[in-house]
């Protein structure tokens, strides 16, 4: 494993693992350890087990925790979803005010990575402070599902 960041950004664990098949990049992002890659052919089979894409859809919706967190120019916030649906990302600040709406529309089934700026519907920047981020799925078949997340902004 190499580092690939020196500055910690906090104590908090966050899972983050990103495998890139074309070379066989992994990243792990900690809170409070910094950042890492590694080349898939230089870990343990079982951990390439766990990092390879096997090209199914996941079995649910799931909404990952953003990185980085806390953040103070974007973040990035990852999610799954099981099958094609109209999908409704939003941001809001403590007392429940939307901020901005990141997306409103169909999408496909897989993985999706969404970057947020900090900045609201006017294009300003957001007062530092927690922000939440809601996760609203409507599936082909009516079904819908919501995730909510919790992110730092820090300017």
């Amino acid at each position: 494993w190499s580092p690939e960041g020196v500055s910690t950004i906090g104590n908090v664990i966050v899972p983050m693992v990103v495998a890139r098949q074309s070379d066989g990049l992994v990243l792990v992002g900690t809170h409070g350890n910094g950042v890492f890659t590694a080349n898939v052919t230089d870990v343990p089979t079982s951990v390439q087990a766990l990092v390879q894409d096997n090209g199914s859809p996941p079995s649910e919706l799931r909404l990952f925790g953003n990185a980085p967190n806390p953040f103070s120019t974007q973040t990035i916030i990852r999610y799954e979803l099981p099958q094609m649906s109209h999908i409704r990302l939003r941001v809001t600040d403590v007392s429940g005010r939307e901020i901005v709406t990141l997306v409103h529309q169909p999408q496909n089934a897989g993985t999706h990575d969404i970057v947020w700026d900090g900045r609201g519907y006017g294009g300003e920047l957001v007062a530092s402070g927690l922000y939440f981020y809601h996760l609203i799925s409507i599936a082909e078949n009516g079904t819908t599902t919501s995730r909510t997340g919790q992110m730092q902004w820090v300017r």
